[in-house]
This record gives structure tokens, C-alpha cells and sequence, in this order.
């Protein structure tokens, strides 16, 4: 029995816990609270568990675990565990303690003995179903660019197409059956002779194992068509393929930080994020395609050697309680990062604006709008490098610094004067002519107009008028209104470089150059 259970009892320690974290849900004999370090809080409390009988905290947010001392010391900024957290809570809570008691020493908690675990071996499906499955996958992959509704689904979980097209997305246009022994499954009954595996129209999301398909996943566009008893399911997988293999995007010789989600859509948002980062090449996005699945053995070996894993699975309880009971013992270079509660529970909860810009039409959002959108809005690059802790970072620059040797000329230079920065960009948009056209006309018309990109407080571009005073202006504001839109708007110019647009060159290329506004 600890100290506090023994001296209190179980009703006090049931006391000074509420008056210590505040809000709590009662469960039977257990309070659930927030976290008490403020990582993660909501209105259903279930972060943090309490059980006042038995003096036992734990907090599947934080990973963290004690007794009531425990949450003193940290509610206080006091040290959990140390000598001087003990002094401070038994004077405050035993008052002549020190007549019958000893100080304790540091406390050592052994960790349990954990069970040998190693991922299981890949479970490949037919070849034949690979290699179907690959037909497939490119025939649709060759169909995603002439896809409206493809491409409307990409852009309101801020995929562009370029990820798209990377990683092999495609767009299945109507429901396709195939005979399962025509993919190399053996012979079932079916409803109608052999048994079917059914393709439904949708965005297609291939897994790639060693360059070959083991998993079809379709994110349905409708639920009209089908086999009945499915036809509510928002997701299928179609039937032979993996169960267990991961999604892993980023080559795995080169990257040296994992970002785990649960949904493969998930990682694709990620890896468009990734690839405004100067590290691109050295972090990569993994997809559980669950939160409770674990990773296959060749998975586990690139999870091992990493620097970092940054485990972002969802703050539900099955997403907490999997990071406490399996990523944090198993992995000890896993840290916990989940998208901040107030943005939802995932990665795609956190992109959910790009959405509601679309809906409601940049012409209908006014410079305010914009801002309410900001403050909407989680910048997942910036999100991903806040979790980078300083050593690891240190590591990913001495990756990408290029050494150059001191070249010894026989003759002082003068160095030519540095280009202004905005033509240095265009310069580099010289494999890509149209766009190239195209920021040079923007930049053109925003002088014509008096008018600027600006950065707002949550990371994201918005144009305006310099001088505020003009927005009273009725023709300045359809100008301003018409320009907004040619800056948001998606588009394909160039075709070897998909979709894209000005706000996302003005991201990657002038983030730091922009006066943050609004």
C-alpha cells in the first residue's frame, strides 16, 4: 500500500485527486480526467485514469503512470518521484508525518518483463492476384487526372495530385466483379455461380510490398451499387489481399523518421506535408490500417533503426491505449505526437478546412472569413517539425548539408549580386515554363493592384490589399475577390508535375519571405 492510500485512505485520495486536476468522470471505482500535463483534453474525460482504492494513476496520452504523489508533483512542477515531491505533499495533505516516517528515496520502477515480440512474416497474397491487381491499379491510376470527383476528394484531404500520382492513387469509374480463380484464389459459391471479388467504384488505394500489390483498399464514391449487405461501408478491401502488411511510403534506406498513422489517406496528407520540409528524403509516413494492428517483420526492421518515430495515432481510446500498451514499450525511440485534440482526432480531421474553403467558395470568404479558416487550420509540415526533438534534427541537416571543397582560384572574383529571391524562384521554375508564366503574371497583376500575399497566424497564405482602407472600395474588392480565387484555385498547367497552385508555391518557396497579417 502507498503512502497516501495508507494515510488517507480511499475517499481522501479520492478528494485531494479532484481538487488536484479538476474536472473528472466517474466510473465505478475509477476518475477519469484530462492529462494532467495538458497534452490532450476533452468533454468525455478519457485520457487519464485514477483508482482511488488502489491509489494507481495512469494517463494513456502521456504515457505516464504513478500514484496520487505522482499527479501532486506534477500539477506543482515538481519532479515525480523525487524526495522533495514526497516532503511537499505529505506536509501539505499528513501534518505529523514526520514524527512516524521516512523520507523515501528516489524511487526505481522496474519495467514489467515484456515477451519477446517480433512482426510476423508478410503475408503475400497469389501471384497471380498481385499481378491482376497491378493491371488494375495502373489502368486506374491512368484514369485519376480525368476524375472531377477524384480529384475533388484528393484536394479536401490536402493530397495533391503530384502524391497522388506518386504513390499510385487511382479512380475506379463504376463497379467491376472478377471470378476470384481468375486472380489466383481458389474456387468459391458465390450468390451466382463463383464467387466474385468485387472492385467498387471509388478512389483506389493500392499497398506496395517489394514493388508489387498485395492490397487493394477503395474509398467508395457511393453506396447505391453492390452486394447489399456492404453497400453502407465507406471503405472495402478487396478480397485475397494482405492483412497484415503495412503502408510504407519513403525509401526506407534513406529515411531516418517515421510518422505512424491509422489511414492510408492519412499518410498521403502527411507525405504531401512532408515534402515542403528541407528533410523530405529522410522522412517517411507509415499506415497502421489500424490502431491495434502491428507491424510485419520487415516493417518492424525499418522501424528499429530509426532516429524517431513519431507515433500520431488517433486520440480515441483504442489510438491512446495501443500507444501506451504496445508503441511505447516495444519502441523506444517512439514518442507519442498526436494532432492537437482541438483539430479532431487524426490527420484528416486536421485538413478538414480545405473542405469547407471549397464548399462555401473563396468568392464568398472575405478577409475575416480567411481568418477564422487560419485559426481552423493544423500546417502539418510545421506540425511534423515541432515533434522533431533537437538532437534528431541535428541529425536530418548533417544528412542533407553538402560539403563543398574550397576551390583555390587563380584570381580574385567579385561575386555577382544575389538575384532578389523572387527571381531565384522563377529560375528554378524553368523545367516547368507555364508555371513559370504564371507566378510572373501574379506577381505582375498584385502590383498593378496594390495588392500582397500575406502569412496569416496559422501558417496559411491569404491576399489582400495593403492598404486596408481600399477594401471599402466596391471595385477593389471584386478584384481583390477574383484574385483570391486565381490564388487558391487547383489547377494543371504542366502536365509531367500534375496539379497544383500559387498558394502551394507560395508555401514552399516564400513562407519565410511573406508579412504575417491577420
Amino acid at each position: 500500500m502507498g503512502f497516501a492510500l495508507d494515510r488517507l485512505g480511499s475517499a481522501e485520495c479520492r478528494r485531494v485527486f479532484e481538487a488536484l486536476v479538476g474536472d473528472v468522470r466517474e466510473q465505478g471505482a475509477t476518475l477519469w480526467s484530462d492529462c494532467p500535463y495538458g497534452h490532450e483534453s476533452s468533454k468525455d474525460k478519457t485520457a487519464s485514469r485514477y483508482k482511488y482504492e488502489e491509489d494507481q494513476w495512469k494517463c494513456y496520452s502521456c504515457s505516464g503512470y504513478g500514484d496520487l504523489i505522482t499527479i501532486f508533483a506534477i500539477v506543482n512542477g515538481l519532479e515525480p518521484g523525487s524526495p522533495e515531491a514526497f516532503r511537499a505533499f505529505a506536509t501539505e495533505f499528513v501534518p505529523g508525518w514526520e514524527a512516524d516516517a521516512t523520507v523515501p528515496a528516489r524511487r526505481k520502477i522496474a519495467p514489467k518483463p515484456q515477451p519477446d515480440w517480433h512482426g510476423a512474416p508478410p503475408d503475400m497474397p497469389p501471384l497471380l492476384w498481385s499481378s491482376k491487381a497491378g493491371e488494375f491499379v495502373d489502368s486506374c491510376a491512368a484514369a485519376l487526372s480525368d476524375s472531377k470527383e477524384a480529384k475533388i476528394h484528393l484536394s479536401d484531404h490536402g493530397i495533391n495530385l503530384a502524391i497522388a500520382q506518386r504513390y499510385g492513387l487511382g479512380w475506379n469509374d463504376h463497379d467491376r466483379y472478377r471470378p476470384v480463380t481468375s486472380w489466383g484464389l481458389p474456387f468459391e459459391k458465390g450468390a451466382n455461380g463463383e464467387r466474385k471479388i468485387w472492385l467498387p467504384k471509388g478512389l483506389i488505394i493500392p499497398t506496395y510490398f517489394n514493388g508489387h500489390v498485395v492490397k487493394i483498399k477503395v474509398r467508395r464514391s457511393g453506396y447505391e451499387t453492390g452486394p447489399e449487405q456492404w453497400r453502407k461501408h465507406k471503405y472495402w478491401e478487396a478480397l485475397g489481399g494482405s492483412k497484415l502488411i503495412y503502408v510504407v511510403l519513403g525509401d526506407p534506406e534513406k529515411v531516418r523518421v517515421w510518422i505512424n498513422v491509422e489511414t492510408e489517406r492519412d499518410a498521403f496528407t502527411v507525405m504531401r506535408a512532408i515534402s515542403m520540409l528541407p528533410w523530405a528524403d529522410h522522412i517517411g509516413a507509415i499506415a497502421t490500417c489500424g490502431s491495434g494492428k502491428r507491424p510485419d517483420a520487415q516493417t518492424e526492421k525499418y522501424l528499429r533503426r530509426a532516429a524517431l518515430i513519431l507515433n500520431a495515432l488517433d486520440t480515441d481510446n483504442s489510438g491512446r491505449e495501443n500507444s501506451f500498451k504496445f508503441w511505447s514499450r516495444e519502441f523506444p525511440n517512439s514518442l507519442r505526437w498526436p494532432v492537437p485534440i482541438r483539430y479532431g482526432k487524426d490527420v484528416g480531421d486536421a485538413v478538414m478546412p480545405f473542405r469547407f474553403e471549397r464548399l462555401n467558395s473563396v468568392a464568398a470568404l472575405d478577409r475575416f472569413d480567411w481568418m477564422i479558416m487560419n485559426s481552423m487550420y493544423l500546417d502539418i509540415a510545421a506540425w511534423i517539425e515541432a515533434g522533431l526533438p533537437y538532437h534528431v534534427r541535428r541529425e536530418l541537416d548533417a544528412l542533407i548539408t553538402v560539403s563543398t571543397p574550397p576551390s583555390t582560384p587563380s584570381q580574385a572574383v567579385e561575386p555577382a549580386p544575389e538575384k532578389p529571391h523572387f527571381d531565384q524562384v522563377l529560375d528554378m521554375f524553368e523545367s516547368t515554363p507555364l508555371w513559370q508564366a504564371e507566378l510572373a503574371s501574379f506577381r505582375d497583376h498584385l502590383q498593378a493592384n496594390k495588392l500582397r500575399v500575406f502569412m496569416g497566424q496559422g501558417g496559411r497564405p491569404w491576399v489582400g490589399c495593403v492598404d486596408e482602407s481600399r477594401y471599402n472600395d466596391r471595385a477593389v474588392a471584386v478584384v481583390v475577390t477574383e484574385t483570391r480565387e486565381r490564388f487558391h484555385s487547383w489547377r494543371v498547367l504542366d502536365e509531367h508535375i500534375g496539379e497544383g497552385s500559387l498558394e502551394d508555391i507560395m508555401i514552399g518557396y516564400f513562407s519565410d519571405h511573406l508579412e504575417v497579417r491577420g
